[in-house]
């Protein structure tokens, strides 16, 4: 599942330590929302593997008969 990188890290930064200093909360912030971009890379290449090949869609098409 793709995650909305903004909400996510929001929402880390709203669940944080509310002693944190605004400097902590923004570099958290950022910390978040670079790992929730990671994450959907890892996401969207597995998905991609995952997703058979125009060339495979076109075989399996002949093969019904289309």
């Amino acid at each position: 599942m793709i995650i909305d990188t903004k909400d996510f890290a929001l929402a880390v930064v709203s669940s944080s330590n509310p002693n944190l200093t605004v400097q902590e909360k923004f570099e958290l912030y950022e910390e978040a929302r670079s790992y929730a971009v990671e994450q959907n890379e890892i996401i969207k290449k597995q998905q991609s593997k995952d997703q058979p090949s125009v060339q495979e869609k076109i075989d399996h098409f002949k093969q019904l008969g289309l």
